[in-house]
């Protein structure tokens, strides 16, 4: 019982109105203890005995099945150790072999969330081994799902591709498989699968398709031989700028999505507590009738949360600063640059290595890969690669630009024929192709729809940074480029 003075208890209703909402629930279960006899209240005690008995039981079962799971697993790596002997290698993979694993792993590894291989990562090892045994399969699952699964050979837990599983068999099977790191990958299997599948670097237009559909598609492509039937393009804009006689060309680019993204998370946390309050008190006007309980609520609920919104808004600019100081400080992975009047490609890499190649020498290449993910995803992956020598070099430099067709990818190459060869002295438009950039460019433009679609992109537009977000990442990728032409003009002096 709370005593209250005479003449307050109206005014310290609306304040412990409040507190009252959110102990409802302990009010009721203490009335329903009042209401029921005393028999059924020691019957409904022994159920819940029995129920925090049965949880028991099955967090205790869950354990042991989890740790069951990772015992097995350690006992797997530790037959790895054994396994890596003299006695079970059989060859060495060749400087093309070893670039056919090291691609596929990546792309195999994109789609294996559950197995936890996404974040894995190393150079490929050159010596192959061969084991033989039976496969198995051992995963963890849930009501809702399977949360890991792993396959082992032999009893080595390894990384078996999704073009491989259909092959496996149940008793017996003869692997071949090399260390990606600390992973072992498998390469080779019972005859009807193996990721590389020539030794050498044949021809120049190969393709490449194995038992389940998944195909690979390369096509040569050389300095003097000029693509007539491509127009030049600039898609992903990683030909930067034309100094003169050089042209750079980078594969990474700075666009406004970091920024925009930026300003989505805090417009977001920004809209959510400014609507905290109004919605309190539409729930308490609306299914409770209490209105100046409610009003109190949600002003109580506007000045607490008032205080952490303006220390939040106030690192905005915080934010901002450092995402600026990282792009501008972290250097480029790969830099080229090509210089028409030597007619020379320079590699230049982060670490300070530079190399020069003759024009005349450099190789290029086109590729286009399509391949099924493990959860049954068709994937294309389409690259532009440049390099100092061809794939069978052992020391080679090279330079990748993804793009999302080989339209794209040849006009680019076309790009660049043209600067060397022909004298091309401005790029050619880089189109954007977010969504969130070509709405930047259309809210310039008079609007050619309703008023409605019309004021949404508005909303849109300002939720993702309005015009600060491209210019400032255009602002950035300007400041890294003039970084990397003083750069280069010391490397020439």
């Amino acid at each position: 019982m709370i005593d209250v003075p005479p003449g307050t208890i109206w005014k310290r209703q609306r304040v412990l109105s409040p507190i009252l909402f959110f102990t409802i629930c302990d009010s009721a279960s203490a009335g329903s203890a009042s209401f029921y006899p005393a028999d059924r209240i020691h019957a409904h005690s022994d159920g819940t005995g029995i129920l925090v008995l049965f949880m028991a039981l099955f967090a205790v079962a869950s354990v042991a099945a989890v740790g069951r799971f990772y015992l097995n697993r350690f006992r797997r790596k530790r037959t790895l150790d054994s396994a890596l002997t003299t006695e079970r290698h059989i060859r060495q993979l060749t400087p093309y072999e070893c670039l056919q694993v090291s691609d596929f792993f990546e792309r195999e590894k994109r789609s294996r969330h559950l197995e936890g291989y996404d974040n894995k990562s190393g150079k490929v090892g050159k010596d192959v081994f061969r084991v033989s045994g039976p496969a198995r399969s051992h995963s963890v699952s849930t009501s809702r799902g399977v949360i890991g699964c792993y396959q082992s050979i032999a009893g080595i837990e390894m990384l078996v591709p999704t073009s491989a599983i259909p092959f496996l068999q149940d008793n017996h099977n003869s692997a071949e498989f090399v260390m990606v790191g600390d992973l072992p990958l498998l390469i080779s299997l019972n005859g009807n699968f193996q990721i590389a599948a020539q030794a050498k670097e044949d021809g120049e237009t190969s393709i490449e398709v194995n038992r389940i559909g998944d195909t690979s598609v390369r096509e040569r492509l050389f300095p003097k031989d000029v693509q007539a039937d491509c127009a030049p393009s600039n898609d992903g804009g990683f030909l930067k700028s034309i100094r003169s006689h050089q042209l750079l060309a980078s594969n990474e680019t700075v666009s406004g999505s970091d920024v925009q993204f930026i300003f989505s998370i805090y417009w977001s946390l920004l809209l959510l507590s400014c609507f905290l309050g109004p919605v309190l008190l539409i729930l308490m006007t609306g299914l409770f009738g209490y209105l100046l309980e409610g009003l109190d609520l949600a002003l109580i609920m506007v000045l607490f949360v008032w205080p952490f919104i303006e220390m939040f808004l106030w690192t905005l600019p915080a934010v901002l600063l450092v995402w600026i100081t990282m792009r501008l400080v972290l250097p480029d992975s790969h830099l080229m640059v090509f210089d028409r009047k030597k007619q020379q490609v320079l590699f230049y890499c982060k670490t300070g290595d530079a190399l020069w190649v003759e024009w005349d020498d450099l190789y290029a290449m086109v590729e286009t890969t399509d391949w099924m993910t493990s959860y049954g995803w068709p994937m294309q992956e389409t690259f532009l690669e440049l390099a100092s020598a061809n794939r069978d070099s052992s020391v080679r430099r090279s330079v990748r630009f993804a793009y999302s067709s080989e339209e794209k990818a040849f006009g680019a190459w076309r790009s660049i024929q043209a600067f060397m060869n022909e004298g091309l002295d401005n790029l050619p438009f880089h189109d954007p192709g977010s969504k969130t950039e070509r709405l930047n460019r259309d809210m310039d433009q008079p609007p050619h729809q309703t008023l409605l679609s019309w004021l949404w992109k508005c909303l849109v537009y300002w939720f993702f940074g309005g015009p600060v977000a491209p210019r400032l990442g255009s602002w950035v990728d300007n400041q890294r480029q003039e970084s990397v032409w003083t750069r280069i003009s010391d490397l020439e002096n």
